[in-house]
């Protein structure tokens, strides 16, 4: 990992006040979690505070009193870390701090006296679909207050300039170690079409695709099976070649292997052209082709006839689900172009080192950071 890059003798100390517990939320987890063991290499020792017992992650949102609990001990736990922040280099702080609407306690943390790196990964100044409450106030104030702004695509970058600020891009990529590459064997069986995704991806991203779905369905019959993977069972698809398995963190990579194409469908709506286009890395990293909605980073990730297709209308979706019937030979071949395409292009490996220097470079004053 970053070979060639220099590792320096100097020992940093990093506090991440996260908002929710370690493996629970997939921002947070790739975003933050994943890059510890490998920043300890560099001398940068990460201490994430977790924000909420992981029992509590699955019923804050379903059971007001759950998350009123949540958000009290939050506050306390919050306060003592900004006691505590004296004692460390730089805070990194991933999209928030707790789930308090207003930025009281993000203020503490970026008037604190430490440098501040801040990180977010979707279009948080917009009203979220999945969302009770706006983030627009403090999404402005954590951007202008920030030492520098971090954030993973070019959309989420031009924000940040209209705020006045400048921000390094570094996509959500993907540990190709963990997810290690298996050749597709698609032929003498159905096609296996995936999605996995959260609870609020599969309402607003999934559910509203499912006629094209019916379409599909109806059109292909049984040489076509829908694999889903998601918290909740999505509603409308039983009987009719669906397989839905509840999402658990140590099966996701068993789920990824099992399909032969993986799907990425979007609205086109200003909140999605955020999105990091991560489910693409992760069908892409274990050998799989995609089909996904040309919409936002989608369009950088996907190489169309390469590494997947795009599909913008009923018509596109259909037509490229019929060119994987009948090419079925191709899918192990396009598997394997998009498994180096990630590896060389969106894998931990290859940005492990911009990392390296951001934070070093917040925490030393380096003015020369790397920004778009």
């Amino acid at each position: 990992m970053g070979r060639g890059f220099r590792r320096s003798g100097r020992q940093y100390r990093v506090l991440v006040p996260a908002v929710y517990p370690r493996g629970c939320s997939p921002s947070q987890r790739f975003r933050i979690e994943q890059w510890i063991p490998y920043l300890r290499r560099y001398g940068i020792e990460v201490d994430l505070v977790e924000g909420m017992r992981p029992s509590e992650y699955w019923f804050y949102r379903a059971h007001w009193w759950v998350g009123m609990r949540v958000v009290m001990r939050q506050v306390v736990r919050r306060l003592w870390d900004w006691v505590c922040s004296r004692r460390y280099d730089l805070i990194w702080v991933q999209r928030e701090v707790s789930l308090l609407p207003d930025w009281f306690l993000e203020k503490l943390f970026f008037r604190s006296g430490r440098p501040v790196l801040f990180d977010f990964d979707d279009a948080l100044w917009l009203e979220a679909p999945s969302s009770r409450w706006s983030r627009h106030r403090k999404v402005w104030q954590c951007v202008r207050e920030a030492t520098h702004v971090v954030v993973c695509n070019s959309y989420l970058s031009r924000f940040v300039r209209v705020v006045g600020r400048r921000a390094t891009v570094l996509p959500t990529v993907i540990d190709t170690d963990v997810y290690g590459y298996e050749p597709v064997d698609s032929r003498g069986g159905p096609l296996v079409l995936g999605w996995i995704g959260s609870t609020a991806t599969l309402q607003h991203n999934f559910l509203p695709f499912m006629d094209v779905w019916r379409r599909i369905r109806r059109e292909f019959g049984a040489r076509v099976l829908f694999f889903v993977m998601s918290p909740d069972r999505p509603e409308g698809m039983e009987g009719w070649g669906w397989r839905w398995w509840r999402y658990h963190m140590k099966k996701e990579k068993w789920f990824l292997r099992g399909i032969h194409v993986g799907l990425m469908p979007l609205p086109s709506s200003a909140w999605m052209l955020g999105k990091c286009a991560f489910k693409l890395l992760q069908y892409m990293a274990v050998g799989r082709p995609v089909v996904a909605s040309p919409v936002g980073m989608n369009i950088q990730v996907v190489c169309p006839g390469q590494t997947g297709w795009w599909a913008r209308t009923e018509e596109d979706w259909l037509a490229v689900i019929d060119w994987f019937l009948r090419h079925p030979d191709r899918i192990g071949e396009m598997g394997r172009v998009a498994r180096e395409y990630v590896v060389r292009q969106y894998s931990v490996g290859a940005w492990l080192p911009v990392l390296v220097r951001v934070l070093r470079g917040v925490i030393e004053g380096d003015l020369e950071l790397p920004v778009v």
